[in-house]
């Protein structure tokens, strides 16, 4: 019995690393990972390189296998109830509830929590799912070929066509940019900043207290204005008594009232 309890967690997880590994390459900046690579990140650059070369099949692999591993673990499943029921007629009389306790097992902890936890990870954990998808795409080819082969025979059947035109998002519409050759390295560099910004921490941008420029209460408005001519701010801070106690601040304009 407790290998059937193994079997099923081992394929739940194996559901939730497949469903979730789906989601993080739909999720991933594709942008901020070329851009690290262009830095001289060897890991980015092996992660972007083979998200290009093999984005359709790694998608392919994440559906194949979370649909192998929910059909080993409902087998699975099936064949702990029949072999526990011999001992527990009872279990015989209430299959659908247990029928509808594996889907909201493999539901909840196979798709639901981990595309939400991949997702939103998804920038630092793309390498290790794009190492996780390339190993099952080696182990998956052979289904692989069979379900392009099977794609191709549907679209010359019905004679679908495939859509030349594409939208581009922002993210892509950046990496064009940065692909521009008339481009110089600064405002390139500018660029990049741009696609990392929501990644930085406050603590890299802040100013020190000790560098801030701010004025006393107890100045007189003359004094003030030499402090906005040197600093070229347009506001200051104003504190009493000390740097850490602001009280407010002030505009150059309203020295002019």
């Amino acid at each position: 019995m407790l290998s059937y309890v193994i079997l099923i967690v081992f394929f739940v997880f194996l559901e939730a690393l497949f469903s979730g590994s789906e989601i993080a390459l739909f999720s991933v900046n594709k942008s901020k990972l070329k851009y690290l690579a262009s830095q001289g990140d060897k890991k980015a650059e092996r992660t972007y390189n083979l998200i290009q070369k093999y984005y359709n099949q790694y998608i392919s692999v994440g559906l194949i296998g979370t649909i192998l591993s929910i059909t080993l673990a409902t087998s699975t499943f099936v064949a702990l109830l029949y072999d526990m029921s011999v001992f527990l007629p009872i279990l015989k009389e209430n299959e659908e509830f247990f029928a509808e306790a594996i889907v909201i097992i493999t539901l909840l902890f196979g798709e639901i929590i981990p595309k939400s936890i991949f997702q939103h990870y998804s920038d630092n954990i793309i390498h290790l799912v794009v190492e996780f998808l390339e190993f099952f795409r080696k182990v998956f080819k052979p289904f692989l070929w069979f379900a392009n082969a099977v794609n191709k025979v549907v679209f010359f059947l019905f004679r679908i066509k495939k859509q030349n035109e594409k939208s581009y998002s922002k993210e892509e519409l950046l990496d064009i940019v940065l692909q521009t050759e008339n481009i110089d390295e600064l405002k390139k560099k500018i660029i990049g900043n741009i696609l990392i910004f929501s990644q930085r921490r406050i603590s890299e941008i802040v100013i020190p207290l000790s560098d801030v420029t701010a004025v006393s209460d107890d100045k007189k408005v003359m004094e003030v204005v030499p402090v906005f001519k040197e600093s070229g701010y347009t506001r200051i801070p104003v504190y009493r008594k000390r740097i850490d106690q602001i009280i407010g601040f002030i505009r150059s304009y309203d020295l002019l009232f």
